[in-house]
């Protein structure tokens, strides 16, 4: 695609410049020789009688006066026209424009008398008026003497006048340049909100919506410009056309700073910029308001000074962003520089008219108000394809980690299927020699009697055997859950014998104080169920004091229109045996001050590991001297 678009930069410019060069070679063979000069009445009093010929400087080319109140004036020196072989003489075609220009006047004189044509963009367009988007008046031209020809022009925005004086017969020709090169410009500009639309259908970005936004601008803009309005709608008051010129062009600015603050945001530019862009933006809906109104030059005037400020903003943003690419910052920073120049050597171009500024009037298309967007939309879309190359690459470095990483799980997986296996054989390999130590116990007992030191020793061997047996069968029993998928086996297991089975055998009952509420039941695995609530159960038997009661309750609840078969547990604890909420469910976590106490800090763990096998929820919390474990299971 970059390569297209160079290929486009490299061909339309010089067929342009051709195209140009050759349109006014071909202009200068149809002119009528003349002189033009200028001059401005603020007050708009003057009448054709009453102009001073020495307020007049002459100027060649277009008379660019920028926003004056008033009227100017121009005058032409139009030099004496050979007749034809038949010694006739035909009257002179007039061409004046831009046609967006509000009243145009032209005065010639006849036996000593001034008469008045009148055209513009606030009059209705009359019977043999040029083709084309200019104005074109009759001018009868003496064959002896230069003949003087009065403009009197008035326009609210922006008056740039171009006058040229041609023969009968030249006017196709002239009329087929001029549209030739308004469509060119058009053509252009559809062309790239065409290429736009064709980015955003590909990636869907706010950036590329945004583009195509200010494209379409810049192509309602040309259409407006260039007459086009008024032709498809002949039906619509000149005023209402007149009065969307200026909206568009208001608007074109408005997309102009939208786009550069698009295009900006996302590399973070900072607080100081998302103002100024802000800003920026509120000037533009101010000056939209204005435009709707009879404040219209006050419009533009706004319009023209945000646009010459956008690009300084967006020059400070290029600057200050802190994730733009550098590649980026270096031709965002050129670009925008020398285009600060040109536009600031352009706007003053437009608003003086000398005679030796003649030469240099190709640098005023950079504010001209036919521009296309192509020096833009070039520079946009290669900052796009650069955007989508550093998008690839960062996909593909992205790819790159996810196989590294399945690489690492992959190995990860392995290590821990084999941790697994051993763990398995372990458990398994212990089991045996236990029960050998716990059966030679059990002879040994029966062999001593009385309560002397020989049997205390082997009470204590014996609660240590246990106290191993039990640490296997966890740690068995951990490392089976983990393997252990999700369970879809699910079963209605009533609350009150569940509990009365798992607290049935306990020497100390009279600590439970069990509240069960009525047809209370859980839907689930009933096995994984068992291991929840026998380590929940064992935890608060170990860790509460002996003389304190244990709290169990049951019930059912409704929570975001789910059913929940809810069971909390809670037992006081010591201040100095707290556990830390960050680490309670962590393996082999123990607090400090129970390391004498059973256990190797497994048992939560398994709670928590399970609890997620039947899509249930864990919960603690301490209030009050107490410490609070609540289980949520979906019904």
């Amino acid at each position: 695609m970059l390569r297209l678009l160079l290929y486009l930069l490299v061909a339309l410019l010089p067929f342009h410049a051709r195209a140009q060069a050759q349109a006014q070679a071909q202009a200068q063979e149809g002119r009528v020789a003349f002189e033009q000069a200028f001059a401005q009445d603020s007050q708009a009093e003057w009448t054709v009688e009453q102009l001073d010929p020495g307020a007049f400087q002459p100027f060649q080319g277009h008379v660019s006066r920028g926003f004056q109140s008033g009227a100017t004036w121009v005058r032409l020196q139009i030099a004496p026209v050979a007749p034809d072989k038949e010694g006739r003489t035909y009257p002179l075609v007039l061409r004046v424009g831009p046609h967006y220009l509000d009243r145009i006047e032209v005065h010639t004189q006849n036996e000593g008398r001034w008469h008045m044509q009148l055209r513009g963009a606030l009059h209705v367009r009359q019977p043999g008026d040029c083709p084309d988007e200019m104005h074109c008046f009759a001018v009868q031209a003496s064959a002896q003497t230069p003949t003087t020809v009065y403009l009197r022009v008035q326009h609210r925005g922006f008056i740039a006048v171009q006058v040229e004086v041609l023969r009968p017969q030249d006017l196709p020709d002239a009329v087929a340049r001029h549209v030739r090169a308004s469509t060119l410009s058009l053509v252009v500009a559809m062309g790239l909100l065409l290429m736009g639309l064709a980015f955003w259908v590909h990636d869907r970005s706010l950036l590329m919506l945004t583009y195509c936004g200010f494209q379409a601008s810049v192509v309602v803009f040309l259409s407006s410009n260039l007459g086009l309005v008024a032709r498809l709608f002949p039906d619509w008051s000149s005023t209402l056309v007149s009065q969307i010129n200026y909206v568009v062009y208001v608007l074109r600015v408005l997309m102009t700073v939208v786009l550069a603050g698009v295009t900006l945001v996302s590399h973070q530019p900072g607080r100081r910029f998302m103002e100024l862009f802000k800003a920026l933006l509120l000037a533009c809906g101010l000056s939209m308001l204005l435009a709707l109104t009879q404040y219209k030059q006050l419009a533009l005037q706004l319009s023209l000074l945000l646009f010459t400020l956008n690009p300084l903003v967006m020059l400070y943003g290029t600057r200050v962003a802190r994730d733009l690419p550098a590649a980026q910052r270096k031709v965002l920073t050129l670009v925008l520089f020398i285009y600060i120049l040109a536009l600031a050597l352009g706007i003053w171009l437009n608003f003086h008219t000398k005679p030796w500024l003649s030469d240099l009037s190709p640098i005023k298309q950079v504010v001209d108000m036919r521009m296309n967007g192509f020096a833009i939309g070039f520079l946009f879309f290669w900052l796009a394809l650069m955007e989508r190359s550093a998008q690839n690459r960062a996909k593909a470095q992205e790819v790159e980690a996810l196989r590294t990483r399945a690489i690492q799980a992959s190995t990860w997986q392995a290590q821990l299927d084999e941790r697994s296996a051993l763990i398995d054989m372990l458990t398994h390999e212990l089991k045996n020699p236990l029960g050998t130590v716990r059966f030679a116990l059990a002879s040994l007992k029966r062999a001593v009697s009385g309560e002397g030191d020989a049997r205390q020793r082997l009470e204590r061997i014996d609660a240590s055997v246990r106290r191993m047996d039990s640490l296997i069968e966890h740690v068995a029993y951990s490392n089976k859950i983990e393997r252990t998928p999700a369970s879809q086996q699910r079963e209605t297991v009533l609350a009150e014998p569940l509990l009365q089975e798992l607290l049935g055998d306990d020497t100390e009952a009279l600590r439970w104080q069990v509240e069960i509420e009525d047809g209370a039941a859980f839907l689930c695995d009933r096995q994984l169920l068992v291991v929840i609530l026998e380590n929940l159960i064992g935890n608060a038997r170990k860790y509460a004091p002996k003389d304190q009661p244990i709290d169990i309750r049951v019930h059912m609840q409704h929570e975001a229109d789910a059913r929940l078969s809810c069971f909390e547990i809670s037992n006081p604890v010591p201040p100095e045996m707290v556990p830390a909420q960050a680490h309670l469910f962590e393996r082999y976590y123990r607090h400090p001050n129970v390391q004498s106490l059973p256990g190797m800090g497994l048992g939560l763990s398994l709670v928590k590991t399970t609890a997620q096998k039947i899509e249930a929820q864990v919960a603690y919390r301490h209030a009050q001297g107490r410490v609070f474990f609540t289980l949520k299971v979906p019904f």
